[in-house]
């Protein structure tokens, strides 16, 4: 479910990177996904 949603989020955050164009979209994404799954994995310890 973590993954399903985690892949979700991130199509709407490409999806609004895309249209405000931002600067340095790869550097925030990977920013954004790294801080995700560091989030998951301390926040669902039990689950993993």
């Amino acid at each position: 479910s973590a993954i399903k949603d985690l892949s979700n989020g991130s199509q709407r955050l490409k999806e609004i990177y895309k249209r405000t164009d931002l600067i340095n979209v790869d550097e925030k994404w990977k920013h954004f996904v790294s801080k995700t799954i560091f989030f998951l994995c301390f926040q669902k310890k039990e689950d993993i």
